[in-house]
């Protein structure tokens, strides 16, 4: 009886497929050797975290949070080539957000990143980023941004990323800081203080920008509906009561002041 012509799988998903079982088998290999204590390999990744304290009574194999970090970084450096990403004065938002989602800019394209899924982050996580670094680009322009700086942004965004990536990135973080040459910290915005377009203009842009609002009213109003835990607005109440409440600096949103901004936040939505 014909079954039929054969399935056919795309030999680029089969690649980041086998590339995904390849990073899963060498993390567990790591994984027993950090339970044996057998972890020489990263030792020299490890150096600038100052000298090992000698071996004391059952405890020769524990690890503190800082040399975890270390180790986590000469890990996925294998993968990501780390060393070469954090190096450059300037990464895109794209390579930035691959990078973040543990995907290597250099040996995977981005649409074949989107359809490697992860248990633990929801399925649109690469693009979600992707769509979110871009419009902090845009919002925040600058001449370059590094690997570390996206980083910043994407923890001032309050977005969600891999734990793994957490732990290399702050090692990052803390190397730099290190350095006899400071980085350039996307914390110097912080010195002044934030307004609610600091705040909430990437989330005003992504709501545009998921549907069709004709006026500022109209996009006021589908901002009043999803004021809430999921987004920067509260529904104003008392003094503030017919105006959306921006949750972070404690302050109301006036229809007003949306419409003098409205053709700033048109143009930003058409990027």
């Amino acid at each position: 009886m014909d079954s039929g012509p054969p399935f056919c799988v795309p030999i680029e998903v089969l690649e980041a497929d086998i590339e995904k079982a390849k990073r899963e088998l060498a993390e567990a290999e790591h994984e027993m050797r950090v339970m044996r204590g057998d972890c020489d390999d990263f030792k020299p990744m490890c150096k600038e975290l100052g000298p090992t304290q000698p071996n004391v009574g059952d405890f020769s194999g524990m690890k503190n949070e800082h040399e975890r970090q270390a180790e986590q970084f000469g890990f996925y450096d294998v993968f990501l080539d780390l060393e070469h990403w954090v190096a450059l004065p300037d990464v895109l938002a794209r390579e930035a957000a691959m990078l973040l989602c543990l995907h290597n800019p250099r040996k995977i394209s981005f649409e074949d990143a989107k359809t490697t899924m992860r248990p633990d982050l929801p399925d649109w996580h690469l693009e979600h980023l992707d769509r979110r670094l871009s419009n902090y680009a845009a919002l925040n322009p600058r001449p370059c941004r590094s690997l570390l700086g996206w980083y910043s942004a994407a923890q001032e965004m309050q977005i969600k990323l891999a734990p793994e990536t957490v732990s290399f990135m702050e090692h990052v973080a803390r190397r730099m800081e290190s350095d006899s040459t400071p980085a350039a910290p996307v914390t110097n915005a912080k010195s002044k203080p934030r307004t609610w377009w600091d705040v909430s203009s990437a989330y005003i842009v992504e709501v545009m920008q998921a549907g069709q609002y004709a006026t500022a009213k109209e996009l006021y109003r589908a901002l009043e509906a999803k004021a809430g835990p999921n987004g920067p607005f509260d529904k104003g109440t008392g003094p503030s009561r017919g105006s959306l409440f921006v949750r972070e600096i404690a302050q109301p949103l006036s229809l007003k002041t949306v419409q003098n901004r409205w053709p700033a936040l048109r143009k930003l939505a058409k990027n």
